[in-house]
């Protein structure tokens, strides 16, 4: 009898690689003669040879069974026609499933070649291929892939252009660092909604590092040209053995797998900007089939659209710098500027200066190598190992990066009389650098993977060691009491540093900036995984798998600034060294996260169009982190100034626990073309080493002429884990021909104490002056805003995705995909608005809209938006992660038997994206001519109609967010939200870019035959 609670399998349907085994891939014969009866026969092969032993179970209104013989022959006669499920078992290689009709008289031939199983698919459950380059999914995970014919065609060097293309998978750049005309800006990997956290990012199927926020930045990543696939696998149905962090789904970067023959190959391309990039790649397999290689090299040296741009700079509080040093007339550029309203918000911003220089040369640049090796050997027809080092080294200029403006007016006060008059149309930059900020990062991982067959049995197992080396720095000086001397052109009147003020009028002095900066990050991450996979009945497959993940890392940074910026500092005047900031850790040399998971996974073919999948996994964590340190040789709460980076003062926890999830599924094909899937089940995503490890900060000042306040960060050990539990109802559906293919996935995924850094107005003061937290009564205190990480209600992702595909091999083609998808929060309690409010005559007040003094840009039942320019605009994550309510793209093409293709896409974000923009529309463009049967070139184009062309991003510029007060301008001398029931408060953004359009110019010289890397590709 058949347990229908049998536990999910670990490798369900199957990729054909060579020659399908569906009706519609398979050839059809036709008995001579009348027959009431069918005949199905047919070929396995693996590594180019026939494969004896191979187990062929056919499901449906009978059942038959066969094993393939010396010549991997098979043959079953005298089948009852009807709708049958075919598999294909042999031990050490994936099992093959797929259903076709059969009527009487006919002939199936299945001829199939298996692929070794490895952990590398195991996130891309089974698919089945079809005629042509398309994917037919017959399992219960909502699939959407990207093969190396799209990237190619695309020309696609970041993901930032790829996965956007892909319905409920949305891109994010941070507000902070993430300049959208850069391409070596930071970008997150948003799936249905959700964070980029309550996602996994895999390559070939076991975790990447994720750093110091808890996700893996793709844009320091891996080549997508030297992937063989990129696979997101969205929501409950993906039953791999191991589900954490995979609340919205998965990414599975796939890296090629040898060819059987000798398959190398080459490009090279620039840029209309002057990038280069270029791939040498080898693939083959020698020593009579048992040795298998691939070797890769590739390169993106890619200028921002940005380098080379001047713009005007206001002096502000972060610039140290230093006019005229060693003179008696030495001044400060500092705090020369004024908040004002930023129209049509509710909010503040620096938007007149009365002091600017002429002009800053903003640089920028990305340059990645990525490396490839992989070597698999044949020890028997059943028994694999594979040894891979995959490697990925950038270095780039974040100046671009980071690089953003006011909209701002240059308005100097006092005796100022200069040839620049007062203007409204400047735009300033916000962050300006003198000499590159240069970010190193080196990622070399190492794999292991052995399989082998005990009879028709599989075990694998898999070891893997990766680490992240990031480092920035900033400063082409010797040290941090030294400065980059340049010659700036100055305009305006400095009231704020010496008397008399200083005046200057166009004039060009030396001015020394003190911009010293070292930030290191540094991860390491090893693992291992086994799992035994026994094949029953027809079809059927029940695993037992383990993982165990040890994740260390270590972040922190120290700088210079010219005083008095910090108040921890030691510094001299102006004209001697500048301030040196000690250390800030983040995250302590030491600090750990062991996750071990235990799970049972089966595949339960019910009949030949029925399977039932379960899994049930058991996650133990072991966090060690540090929550207070040693001060004078006394433990209590400190500063993230006075923990050592290394660790050797820290105080430090342990703590252990586990979480139990389960998922549901199944999959059912009421014929050969289509295929309905139905699941259900849990996830969680635990808190990262970042959140544990943050530390109770120093209460520093900020701000001046009453809009002065005081900031902390508060560490909260109370935080609990994320947990999810979603359902999906979809389906694969061939339409009009073997060619064309619908999709479409509806889901609900409900999330459980969401993580929300907040930032509040505390009901507790700052004497700057004595340097103690006071009564708000005191003259002259400061209000304290409050940053802490907490949990909030109830959060809700849900929406409904569908694609239309045609793919060809030769002819027209599209595809069209369209997501309407929702993310938000809903149940909130009752104080969500008002957090630690003062008493007022010994009694806290109500939380009414008088009070909201945090989490203002989350609103119950709406999208989540973006932070907004201010902090007191709490969004859901410190990134400023935006989720838009409709997603689209739509691309047609054209291929011919001798090579030329042409393509023509649109890709639309809509409202309450990640540029803070309207909706807008992404231009793509490809035409690749063959010029020799193995050469050809090709032109591809991004943003071919220079949407959002801009090449920085415009503080204020963006579209308002609706904040959760009712109206009334934001202060930080007092709550955040003032009552004013006449009008709706927003709040202002920053407006991102995309750049101008992008033209690259390609010439590609295939060796030999590709076929097997196609394949290979395109499953």
């Amino acid at each position: 009898m058949r347990i229908f609670a049998r536990v999910l399998p670990a490798a369900i349907l199957a990729v054909l690689a060579v020659g399908p085994v569906s009706a519609a891939t398979s050839k059809t014969l036709l008995a001579q003669g009348a027959s009431n009866t069918a005949t199905v026969t047919g070929t396995i092969t693996a590594n180019g040879a026939s494969l004896p032993g191979v187990d062929v179970s056919l499901t449906g209104p009978g059942v038959y069974h066969a094993v393939t013989d010396s010549t991997g022959s098979f043959t079953i006669q005298n089948v009852v026609p009807g709708i049958y499920s075919i598999s294909l078992v042999h031990g050490g290689y994936v099992t093959q499933q797929s259903t076709f009709a059969l009527v009487a008289g006919q002939v199936q031939a299945v001829n199939v070649a298996l692929q070794p199983a490895s952990f590398s698919t195991l996130q891309t459950i089974a698919h089945v291929r079809a005629v042509g380059p398309g994917v037919f999914n017959t399992s219960v995970a909502a699939i959407n892939t990207i093969n190396a014919q799209q990237v190619e065609n695309q020309a696609a060097f970041t993901a930032f252009q790829l996965f956007d293309e892909i319905p409920g998978v949305n891109i994010n750049l941070p507000s902070a660092n993430g300049n959208g005309a850069d391409k070596g800006a930071v970008s997150y990997v948003g799936i249905r909604g959700s964070l980029p956290y309550e996602n996994s990012t895999l390559i070939d199927g076991h975790p990447l590092e994720t750093g110091d926020f808890g996700d893996y930045t793709l844009s320091y990543s891996y080549l997508p040209v030297f992937m063989s696939e990129l696979a997101v696998t969205k929501g409950p149905g993906q039953m791999a053995p191991v589900v954490n962090n995979d609340i919205g789904g998965t990414v599975n970067l796939i890296t090629f797998d040898p060819t059987l023959t000798f398959t190398p190959d080459y490009f090279f391309g620039v840029d209309n900007f002057g990038g280069t990039y270029s791939l040498l790649g080898v693939s083959d397999t020698l020593l009579d089939g048992r040795l298998g290689i691939v070797l890769r090299i590739g390169t993106r040296d890619e200028p921002c659209a940005c380098n080379g741009q001047q713009l005007w700079s206001g002096y502000d509080s972060n610039t140290g710098m230093v006019f005229n040093p060693g003179t008696p007339q030495a001044d400060e550029g500092y705090y020369n500027d004024t908040e004002g309203t930023v129209p049509g918000t509710n909010s503040e911003m620096y938007n007149k200066f009365n002091l600017v220089e002429c002009c800053y040369t903003v640089t920028g640049y990305n340059d990645n190598t990525s490396e490839l090796v992989k070597l698999r050997y044949r020890f028997s027809p059943a028994s694999f190992l594979t040894v891979s080092y995959i490697g990925s080294d950038q270095i780039s200029d974040e100046s671009g990066t980071i690089a953003e403006t006011w909209a701002a007016a240059f308005q100097p006060q006092g005796p100022y009389q200069g040839p620049l008059p007062n203007s409204s149309g400047h735009f300033i930059m916000s962050n300006e650098y003198d000499t590159p900020d240069t970010l190193t990062n080196v990622e070399p991982i190492f794999e292991a993977d052995f399989t082998t067959a005990i009879g028709q049995d599989t075990f694998k197992a898999r070891w893997y060691h990766a680490t992240i080396d990031r480092l920035v720095s900033q400063c082409n000086c010797d040290g941090p009491t030294d400065a980059v001397d340049n010659t700036l052109t100055v305009y305006g009147y400095n009231d704020n540093y010496s008397t008399p003020y200083p005046t200057y009028n166009g004039v060009t002095i030396p001015v020394a900036s003190y911009e010293w900066y070292i930030e290191h990050e540094f991860d390491f991450l090893q693992g291992f995984e086994g799992e035994f996979d026994v094949p029953y009945g027809n079809g059927s497959v029940l695993s037992a798998a383990w993982s165990g993940t040890e994740d260390q890392a270590q972040y922190y940074y120290f700088e210079t600034n010219a005083p008095p910026i910090c108040e921890v500092c030691t510094y001299n005047t102006p004209t001697g060294p500048a301030s040196f900031h000690a250390p800030v850790t983040y995250i302590p040399d030491g600090s750990s996260q062991i996750i071990n998971t235990y799970s049972l996974t089966d595949t339960d073919r019910i009949s030949s169009n029925l399977v039932f999948n379960a899994g049930l996994y058991e996650d133990f964590y072991k966090n060690t982190y540090a929550t207070q340190c040693y001060t004078a040789g006394v433990a209590g709460p400190c500063g993230s100034d006075e923990l050592l980076y290394d660790g050797s003062n820290a105080v430090w926890t342990t703590a252990n626990t586990n979480h139990f999830d389960d998922r549901w599924g199944l999959e059912w094909q009421p014929d050969p073309d289509t295929s309905v899937r139905l699941t259900a089940g849990s996830s969680i995503a635990p808190p990262w080493l970042d959140i544990l490890s943050y530390q109770e900060g120093a209460i520093t000042t900020t701000g001046s002429g009453g809009t002065e306040y005081a900031t902390q960060s508060i560490p909260n050990y109370n935080l609990k884990p994320e947990t999810a539990f979603g359902y999906d109802i979809g389906v694969d559906q061939r339409v009009i021909d073997q060619d064309t293919f619908l999709k479409a996935d509806l889901y609900t995924t409900n999330i459980f104490n969401h993580f929300l850094e907040q930032y509040f107005v505390n009901s507790q003061c700052y004497d700057s002056t004595t340097k103690t937290v006071v009564s708000c009564s005191t003259a002259g205190s400061l209000p304290i805003e409050s940053e802490e990480w907490t949990n909030i209600a109830n959060t809700r992702n849900q929406g409904i995705e569908v694609t239309l595909q045609r793919v060809p091999t030769y002819g027209w083609g599209y595809n069209f995909n369209a997501s309407l998808q929702r993310a938000y929060a809903y149940n909130l309690p009752s104080n969500f608005y008002c957090t630690h409010i003062a008493a007022v005559g010994g009694v806290v007040p109500q939380c009414t809209p008088a009070y909201y003094n945090t989490n203002l840009a989350i609103i119950a039942g709406q999208n989540f938006s973006s932070n907004g320019i201010e902090t007191g605009q709490n969004g859901i994550s410190s990134t400023g992660y935006a989720v838009p309510y409709f997603m689209g793209y739509g691309a047609i093409n054209y291929t011919t038997p001798g090579g030329w293709f042409l393509q023509f896409g649109e890709q639309l974000t809509g409202k309450n994206n990640w540029a803070n923009e309207p909706p807008f529309w992404i231009g793509t463009a490809a035409l690749r001519i063959p010029i020799s049967s193995d050469v050809a070139i090709q032109i591809s184009g991004w943003n071919v109609f220079n949407t959002l062309s801009g090449e920085f991003p415009v503080l204020g510029g963006g579209v308002p967010v609706t904040l959760a007060c009712t109206g009334a301008a934001y202060t930080h001398s007092t709550s955040i939200c003032s009552y004013n029931p006449s009008a709706g408060a927003l709040g202002a953004t920053e407006g991102n870019v995309l750049g101008p359009a992008q033209w690259m110019f390609l010439i590609t010289k295939n060796f030999g035959n590709t076929g097997a890397i196609g394949a290979k590709a395109i499953r």
